[in-house]
C-alpha cells in the first residue's frame, strides 16, 4: 500500500495529501491545530474532507468560468455586430476572443474532468 502512495505522490501529489490527511482533526493534542480545525470545514473527517473541499472548489470555479466565457462570447458577438462590415474588426473578434474563450472554456472542463478522476481515485484508495 505505500509503495502505491509513494507512486501516487510522485504523479498526483493531491492524492498522496489526500491519503495522508486520513486523520486530520482527529485526536492532535496541539492546541493551535485543535482551535484551526475548529474554523475549517469538514476538518474532522480528514481525507474525506479533502475530497469534500476539492470538490467544493471545483464547482465554484465552474460554475465562475462558465458563465464568464458566455459572457466573453456574447462581448464579441455584439462587436461584430456593431463593426458595421469592418473586416479587420469582425476577424480580431472572431479569432482572437472568441476562439480564447471558448479555449478557456474547454481547458476548464478538462481541468474539471482531471480533478473529478482525481477525486475518483483518491475516494478508491481511501475506501481500500
Amino acid at each position: 500500500m505505500k509503495k502505491i502512495l509513494i507512486l501516487l505522490g510522485s504523479l498526483w501529489p493531491s492524492a498522496a495529501i489526500a491519503a495522508g490527511l486520513s486523520d486530520v482533526g482527529a485526536g492532535f493534542a496541539n492546541p493551535i491545530w485543535a482551535d484551526i480545525c475548529t474554523m475549517l470545514p469538514y476538518c474532522g473527517q480528514g481525507a474525506r474532507g479533502v475530497q469534500i473541499t476539492t470538490n467544493i472548489v471545483s464547482n465554484v470555479i465552474m460554475w465562475t468560468i462558465g458563465p464568464a466565457a458566455m459572457l466573453v462570447i456574447l462581448y464579441a458577438s455584439i462587436r461584430i455586430v456593431t463593426s458595421g462590415g469592418n473586416d479587420e474588426t469582425v476577424r480580431k473578434s472572431m479569432k482572437e476572443i472568441i476562439l480564447y474563450a471558448l479555449l478557456g472554456l474547454i481547458l476548464a472542463i478538462l481541468a474539471d474532468t482531471i480533478i473529478s478522476y482525481i477525486y475518483n481515485l483518491v475516494a478508491g484508495i481511501v475506501s481500500v
